[in-house]
């Protein structure tokens, strides 16, 4: 165990003397490759400015000096400001002065970009003042208040540019209604002597710029940047660990290496040193992460990786008797299957949703257990003592057509009779064709009901020449075409139905059936020449 914690250890023991060395080198190169440098009328500017040319190393690069022949200038935020000013006073921090450059000719305008007491922290300078000069537009002359000095070369018809230069507070107590800010600038404080009494006077002391706070640092401060933060690392691990144990000491090391490059970024975000910083740092979490993992694998990974395997085949096995189970389950749909009364009230729900009403009785939506949806019709008419019941088991129980409706199951139990077929979810065809509602009239394209009388063709076609025996239906009509999710025609309802042999093209019948208006001519008209008989050409 001990061998084990001073593994844990060793990464943050080699963080120290990688970055010291940096550091040192750092120290030892930054003062004789970084010479001061003159630059337009200011002579023997240092640290931290530079200029474009410079090394990488000198200066900050926030702090980077455009030089001509009689100017320097400095960027901050979106405007370059011109730099009459760099006093060469040791210190942490120290002023510098700036002018804008849109006041530098003494002309009449706007500052270059708003530097206000609430931004006053722009691009890692400090810029503010006990005075300020604030630009403000008002929708109206300012009769009674001398502070505010009218810009002409800024005014329009109706719409007023003031200018006052005062002290922070007095401006925002004496703001006038029908005023609002425009813009804002710092004021130097020895520039202003005493209140302006016109706007010429205004940019005259706006033409002496302001100061502005820069941390002034020494060439080596960034190896002194890294050893306070290595020290702010060590005395962190060591505070922060309070057992023996390894996972409180490997959290106590990654805390502590993410609390140093923080701690870095701090002073040197986006610089090299601050990259070097990260991937050490990237470095030496791998390691320690390769070190748990090897701890931990034996413990943890082997036993969850073993669990998973064993899961997997479970998963298989069960994929496998799952796919078996479905299999014999549509086998069993293939042919009716007999349903107990109890069975029919549990596939419908107690009878939930009802679907439709006829002579017959009800029908009602229904699921098997496989999730398949069926239609259960509950036969309620006692006067057809079964005839029906038993034509309509005896003929689509035997039938298998694209174009027939199939029929999953039937129940029997004394005067209790249903059939239960599959579940049509677009209802029958005269829904459609007979519709008042216009939307669903015009459902059909003429193309769309040519398919579907050609789909009912060839079911009829199917009844009467594709099986064992002929099945007459004696009752197509659009109320008995069930169209499904696809609104494929199905031939359904053959409670009239009859079963002959094959090769009979006369049938003989006691009397017409089927619904008046829907019998074949052909039909009708055998039946008017010899009522005991029809012709098998019609359906």
């Amino acid at each position: 165990m001990a061998a084990t914690k001073a593994s844990a250890i060793f990464p943050l023991l080699l963080l120290p003397p990688l970055l010291h060395l940096l550091s040192s080198g750092l120290a030892a190169a930054g003062p004789e490759v970084c010479p001061s440098f003159s630059c337009g009328k200011l002579p023997d500017v240092k640290y931290p400015f530079r200029r474009k040319d410079d090394p990488p190393m000198c200066g900050n690069t926030t702090y980077q000096l455009s030089c001509d022949a009689n100017r320097s200038t400095l960027r901050i935020g979106s405007a370059d400001y011109f730099v009459t000013q760099i006093p060469n006073i040791p210190s942490d921090y120290f002023w510098i002065r700036l002018v804008d450059p849109n006041f530098a000719g003494g002309s009449c305008g706007l500052p270059a970009q708003p530097l206000s007491p609430a931004n006053w922290s722009t691009a890692g300078l400090f810029c503010g003042s006990y005075y300020w000069a604030s630009f403000m537009s008002c929708n109206e002359t300012i009769q009674n208040d001398a502070r505010y000095l009218l810009l002409s070369c800024l005014s329009r018809k109706d719409t007023f540019v003031y200018v006052i230069v005062a002290p922070e507070a007095d401006e925002l107590v004496y703001l006038h209604p029908g005023c609002e800010y425009l813009s804002m600038i710092p004021v130097a404080g020895d520039a202003f002597v005493m209140p302006p009494s016109s706007a010429v006077d205004a940019f005259s002391i706006l033409q002496k710029g302001f100061y502005c706070n820069i941390p002034a640092r020494p060439p080596h401060w960034k190896s002194t940047i890294i050893r306070r933060c290595l020290k702010k690392a060590t005395s962190m691990f060591s505070d922060l660990i309070t057992s023996k144990r390894l996972l409180s000491i490997v959290s106590s090391v990654v805390r502590s290496e993410h609390h140093f490059v923080g701690c870095v970024a701090d002073d040197l975000y986006g610089t090299y040193i601050h990259r070097i910083s990260i991937a050490v740092t990237v470095l030496i979490l791998i390691v320690e992460l390769l070190i748990v993992l090897l701890i931990l694998g034996r413990f943890v990974i082997a036993p969850i990786t073993l669990c998973v395997f064993l899961a997997h085949e479970l998963w298989v096995s069960r994929a496998s008797v799952d796919t078996v189970e479905k299999f014999l389950r549509a086998q069993q749909t293939l042919t009716p299957t007999r349903y107990a009364y109890t069975d029919i009230v549990a596939i419908t729900r107690h009878f939930r949703q009802k679907l439709g009403q006829g002579g017959f009785g009800s029908v009602f939506k229904g699921e098997l257990a496989g999730g398949l949806l069926v239609a259960v019709k509950l036969l309620g008419n006692s006067k057809c003592n079964g005839d029906e019941f038993i034509s309509e088991v005896a003929t689509i129980g035997r039938i298998h057509h694209v174009n027939v409706v199939r029929l999953v199951g039937y129940c029997a139990e004394g005067s209790k009779r249903a059939l239960v077929y599959e579940y049509m979810p677009n209802g029958s065809l005269d829904r459609y064709i007979f519709s008042s509602n216009l939307t669903r009239a015009r459902t059909f394209t003429s193309e769309k009901l040519i398919d579907i009388a050609m789909g009912v063709a060839r079911g009829i076609h199917y009844l009467h020449r594709g099986c064992d025996m002929q099945i007459l239906h004696f009752d197509i009509k659009p109320h008995n075409i069930l169209l499904d999710r696809n609104f494929t025609p199905k031939i359904s309802d053959f409670g009239l139905a009859k079963l002959y042999p094959k090769g009979n093209s006369l049938v003989s019948v006691s009397a017409a059936r089927g619904t008046v208006g829907y019998i074949a001519p052909g039909a009708l008209e055998s039946y008017r020449t010899n009522p005991m008989s029809i012709a098998l050409g019609c359906c």
